[in-house]
């Protein structure tokens, strides 16, 4: 796992979405009691969120997601200056 500034992650996140073979990223706060889950399909992006509110925004376009994820930032962790970032790459089977 990787600590970035609170600032950094949204451009972060969006840097590693446009790559082909990333399937999830993981945003936690310090504690670790928080996170932002986000899994990429083909051309859609399912966002978890689990922390102050527990909510499902199921297969959005990407640039619908990054707009949530940067108002999901703010809301849960408000107070953190450092998050870790954890990325999940593979390869998509579309057999």
């Amino acid at each position: 796992m990787k600590l970035i500034t609170k600032q950094a992650a949204h451009s972060w996140a969006k840097q590693q979405l446009k790559h082909k073979d990333t399937l999830q990223l993981l945003l936690m706060s310090f504690k670790k009691d928080r996170h932002i889950k986000l899994i990429k399909q083909e051309d859609t992006v399912t966002i978890i969120e689990a922390g102050f509110t527990n909510a499902t925004y199921p297969n959005l376009p990407l640039s619908e997601a990054l707009k949530l994820l940067k108002k999901l930032i703010a809301k849960e962790f408000p107070r953190s200056h450092n998050l870790y970032c954890q990325l999940e790459k593979g390869t998509s089977k579309t057999d």
